[in-house]
């Protein structure tokens, strides 16, 4: 199995901003067990 079967489309993100009940919303309401937080679009920290 390769990766991009296994993950879901479109990844499902959030801002570095949002409230933590936003992050819990999303993990409620979509079937995942990861949610990335980006920063200007980027994951924090990238170049």
């Amino acid at each position: 199995m390769l990766i991009k079967e296994w993950m879901s489309k479109p990844v499902i993100m959030i801002n570095h901003d949002e409230s933590l009940n936003e992050a819990a919303k999303k993990f409620q309401t979509r079937v995942i067990s990861m949610l990335p937080v980006i920063k200007d679009g980027k994951p924090p920290g990238s170049c």
